[in-house]
């Protein structure tokens, strides 16, 4: 029996699935067999548990190492003044584990010492929530599909990521993955396609503060390389993995890579890679037994899940590679048929066209007050019509339009051409002598009335001056009095009660510097609160601050969080933005 490993990768809006076979070479695989499905499997750090279960129910029932993207997992190295095992291992269990809020109750967590030098030691800390799991775990045990281990996507490369302080950026579907590599895996950062030219920002931020990084792997495509190449030239030396003329059908350079770097790096005992298991699904499944049970659960799925990307036969894609023997290309009936694997009818398959998915920018919290809309120039009243089709036709307005008012920021136009003056034309020339005299006369008397009128005023400015002066020399002129505004105090909030227990919390990071939801995350917890979640902000944010966005303005809860996290915190609109489904009762930004 052929010794195939099976790999399952599941991303925000695309899966892949994988058969590798291994090569003459030790630790070195080929793809096999290679399966692409697109869709929307994870939104806001969370499976989509309807999506989920129609993905797997796609696979046959076998064993896969599930790999996910790097923001589900909590990766970082911290640094113990302790170099005895035992010591070390009493104080990740009795401290800092528990002041992280990671229990075994909650988390699946794996921890093992990097590496122990002047009296320290560097120890790894992964961790993925249990309850995170449980779409995957159900959809699994649902559809007989077992998952052997689970593990990180940034890790899953280690094996092509040389031993020195370095950095790599992953690219798959519309996101790319950023993560700091030293024997362990560290700053873990997802950015959008639309975000390239800010990886250029992280990755010198995070030269600036530890500058024996080295070199930034690739495993993109080329638009990607060649924008981080421009944005960081001179910063540090940046090496690209994938193999370009190494193209399989159907299949991009950069994703071959990872998939066949995955399988080495899982296959080398000596790398040590965070391993963690899914729990057996003990719940009930649910199956209804009539078909009219079965609608209504459709129905109602369907209305927990508002549209939902659906995984029929239209939205997939995906690619068999054929098994050894290599058919010549000569011997297939048509360009585009699929090789026959072992004794499985032929069946036809079109290239696959993997294109990045554009995701429209995220809205931008508004924190200054909306401005009030211009009053319309012509308010006729409104008319509701029974039958209106929207966006069908374009709409028309059959009043006279006024020239003036068709665009209120250009001047009016004037005409190319001179319009001709008017010839006044008098009946006899009594009257033109006549007409002289009287211009003359009203010249001489507009002359004197212009004189008297300049003396008359020139002889009230100089009184005015001298009146002035007087005043101003005057010992016994009155001071003018004043009187100061009274101030009047702004009333402070005063905090409310809150039940810690019940609030739900999500803590955005919008800057640059990672680590501060997770800070802001344990003051809460040690505040009381039990249900806090964190993440990096959709939005962008133009103002500095800490800011509480809130379905409405609540200045008591303003001032509880404020006293609870010992920051002053503000309440701003846009929590829509970061929380589109409405789960959390207060998301705090942290953009300071």
């Amino acid at each position: 029996m052929l010794n195939t490993k099976k790999y399952l990768y599941i991303m925000p809006d695309s899966a892949y699935a994988a058969e590798l076979l291994p090569t003459k070479k030790p630790n070195t695989f080929a793809i096999q067999a290679f399966r692409q499905i697109n869709g929307e499997f994870i939104d806001d750090n969370e499976f989509i548990p309807a999506n989920v279960d129609k993905l797997i129910k796609k696979f046959d029932p076998d064993e896969y190492h599930l790999i996910l993207p790097d923001f589900l997992f909590t990766n970082t190295i911290v640094d113990i003044k302790e170099t005895e095992e035992s010591v070390v291992k009493k104080y990740l269990k009795e401290k800092l584990l528990p002041e992280l809020g990671l229990t075994k109750d909650t988390h699946e967590v794996d921890t093992f010492i990097l590496t122990q030098y002047q009296g320290k030691s560097k120890v790894q800390l992964s961790a993925l929530e249990r309850s995170l799991m449980a779409p995957v775990q159900k959809a699994a045990a649902e559809h007989k599909l077992t998952i052997a281990e689970i593990s990180p996507l940034s890790w899953t490369i280690k094996s092509v990521i040389s031993l020195e302080p370095s950095l790599s950026t992953i690219q798959i579907g519309s996101r790319l993955y950023l993560a700091q590599h030293y024997i362990g895996v560290d700053q873990t950062i997802s950015f959008s396609i639309e975000e390239t030219e800010n990886i250029a920002e992280t990755v010198k931020t995070l030269k600036g503060a530890e500058p024996n990084i080295q070199t930034m792997y690739l495993l993109t495509n080329g638009l990607v390389e060649n924008t981080i190449k421009e944005k960081l030239s001179g910063t540090l030396p940046i090496q690209q993995l994938a193999n370009f003329s190494d193209e399989t059908e159907g299949i991009p350079s950069y994703i071959k890579q990872i998939i066949e770097a995955s399988a080495k790096t899982l296959s080398i005992p000596e790398l040590v890679i965070p391993r963690f298991k899914l729990e057996k699904y003990e719940g009930p499944f649910d199956v209804p037994a009539t078909v009219a049970e079965v609608k209504e659960k459709e129905e109602k799925e369907e209305k927990a899940q508002p549209k939902p990307i659906h995984l029929d036969d239209d939205n997939e894609e995906e690619m068999p590679i054929p098994s050894m023997p290599i058919v010549k290309p000569a011997e297939l009936p048509k360009p585009n048929a699929a090789l026959k694997v072992e004794a499985a009818p032929e069946v036809p398959v079109s290239p696959v066209k993997i294109e990045p998915v554009h995701t429209p920018p995220a809205l931008t919290p508004s924190l200054a007050p909306a401005p009030i809309p211009a009053p319309a120039l012509i308010s006729p009243p409104i008319v509701k019509p029974e039958n209106v089709v929207p966006f069908t036709q374009p709409m028309t307005d059959s009043r006279p339009m006024n020239p003036i008012f068709t665009n209120p920021s250009m001047p009016p136009t004037i005409p190319n051409h001179e319009v001709p003056r008017q010839v006044i034309k008098n009946k006899s020339d009594a009257g033109s002598l006549i007409k002289v005299v009287a211009i003359t006369i009203g010249a001489l008397v507009v002359t004197v009335a212009l004189g008297v009128g300049i003396g008359f005023g020139l002889l009230t400015l100089s009184e005015k001056k001298s009146g002035t002066a007087m005043k101003s020399a005057s010992p016994t002129a009155s001071p003018i009095a004043t009187v100061a505004p009274t101030p009047t105090a702004t009333p402070t909030p005063t905090p409310v009660a809150i039940d810690k227990a019940k609030t739900k919390i999500l803590v955005v990071n919008a800057t640059k510097t990672s680590g501060l939801a997770g800070k802001m995350k344990k003051s809460l917890t040690d505040a009381g609160y039990k249900s806090v979640d964190t993440g990096n902000a959709k939005g962008t944010y133009t103002t500095s601050g800490t800011f509480v966005l809130l379905d409405k303005n609540d200045a008591g809860m303003v001032a509880s969080f404020s006293k609870d996290t010992g920051n002053t915190l503000t309440y701003a609109t846009g929590k829509d933005t970061e929380d589109p489904s409405g789960k959390y009762d207060a998301v705090i930004v942290l953009n300071q």
